[in-house]
């Protein structure tokens, strides 16, 4: 019964055309508008780093003073050089990274071409494994090319296309900013999005061309910044010193696999804030924060407003095209109200008409479902050309697609419930009288 109550849905579905094609419209427009922006929300707030955002770690001090901390009590989200280093260096501290970013001129050595700026990342050796980069060749450095202030760079695939051509860069010399540095490893892309590791330099930031040990940085001539700073006036300090005490600018990220390293670690770091208290370094009374990347992307609210308030418009087209869908459904219903009483009256079921019905509604979804595909693709391009610095590396796969078909079909069986129950309803026999 049930396989033949589907056949006459389809039968209904092909004997009212028109009712059938607008239903089938306002379930794609209502799938598509919320599910561009929906999507989007989730991937430019969501899990940037799938697998490894739960284990990774970002810690927050605050080394203020107690009047600069009176007129913004927003905890800094860097750290200063001092306490990235303190805590770099704690014999029992767990795998880190630190790290800061600017551009550095470079080109390939003996090209006459002018040096391009170029988006660099300064950091420690572990920051390929702690972020799970893919080496496509060579290697990254090591904890003592760390120490030796070793002239070596990693180059992103992106990069090396451009400045090698894509060839085998492995050995060969780069000129960045007055050095020379020797290309020992290539990197696949790397831009995960929202750029969680380094807010400072935009929540959706580019991703970096070239990466080089944190301490070879250092020794650069910076006249091209240490990256976003922010300092405050010190006794004895100058703003125009961000390696002092009084500015930060150190992003510091740390592995703990477990609920045991995360206390640990987080005793550790009271332990150190406490000590900076009691020397008269720090002088708020504010315990430090830890959070994961996820709970890092929640907490800086990183989505901008502009795209949820398309998520709340998409919403809002999505209930009033289920609405129109339900009149749509009780008036199509209604037109062959006579048909479905006379199956009443050969023998069929409430049950038996309940279903039919409701099939009816969940084949209206699924052709609606597969129409809001190419429409939601449509909404995320729409989308791309307002924010395109936004959008930058963002794209929605066929899986994520894939999702609103079967959202239209479990939504068109829902808003189906009252129109078939409805028709369920009706007394056969004054219908066929009145026919």
């Amino acid at each position: 019964m049930l396989g033949y109550s589907i056949e006459s849905a389809w039968l209904g579905t092909r004997r009212h055309p028109f009712i059938s094609v607008f239903i089938v419209l306002a379930v794609a427009l209502g799938i598509s508008a919320p599910f561009s922006a929906i999507a989007l929300v989730e991937r430019l707030g969501g899990d940037p780093l799938p697998g490894l955002s739960d284990t990774l770690f970002h810690p927050q001090i605050e080394p203020r003073p107690a009047e600069v901390f009176a007129r913004d009590r927003a905890m800094p989200a860097d750290l200063t050089l001092q306490d990235a280093e303190a805590l770099y260096q704690l014999p029992s501290s767990p795998p880190a990274a630190m790290m800061s970013s600017n551009r550095l001129p470079a080109k390939r050595s003996g090209d006459d071409s002018p040096l391009r700026m170029t988006r660099t990342r300064a950091t420690t050796w572990r920051f390929f494994s702690l972020f799970g980069l893919r080496f496509l060749a060579g290697r990254g450095w090591t904890a003592v090319d760390d120490e030796d202030r070793a002239p070596v760079v990693v180059l992103s695939r992106s990069a090396n296309e451009r400045i090698f051509g894509g060839g085998d860069s492995i050995g060969r010399v780069m000129q960045i900013a007055t050095h020379t540095f020797r290309v020992i490893g290539v990197v696949d892309e790397f831009n995960p999005k929202p750029h969680f590791y380094d807010l400072g330099s935009g929540p959706f930031a580019n991703a970096e061309d070239l990466y080089m040990p944190f301490r070879t940085w250092l020794d650069l001539p910076q006249d091209y910044g240490f990256g976003p700073t922010h300092c405050w006036p010190a006794t004895g300090q100058s703003r125009e010193r961000p390696t002092s005490p009084n500015c930060t600018w150190v992003q510091y990220w740390v592995n703990l696999p477990n609920a045991g390293a995360v206390a640990r670690f987080r005793e550790n770091l009271e332990a150190y804030v406490n000590g900076q208290r009691a020397s008269g370094r720090f002088q708020v009374d504010a315990a430090p924060v830890l959070s994961n990347v996820r709970k890092w992307v929640e907490i800086n609210n990183i989505v901008p407003p502009a795209v949820r308030m398309q998520t709340v418009i998409g919403s809002g087209v999505f209930l009033i095209c289920m609405i129109s869908a339900i009149g749509l459904l009780v008036a199509k219903f209604s037109r062959y109200g006579v048909d479905l009483s006379i199956r009443r009256a050969l023998g069929a079921t409430r049950r038996d008409i309940f279903w039919q019905c409701l099939f009816e509604a969940g084949i209206a979804g699924l052709a609606g479902g597969i129409l809001s595909l190419p429409l939601t693709w449509l909404g995320f391009k729409m989308i791309q050309q307002q924010f395109p610095d936004l959008m930058t590396g963002v794209h929605i796969n066929a899986a994520e697609l894939s999702q609103s078909v079967l959202i239209a079909v479990i939504a068109m069986f829902a808003v189906g419930l009252y129109p078939a129950f409805r028709s369920s309803r009706i007394a056969p026999a004054q219908l066929i009288k009145t026919a």
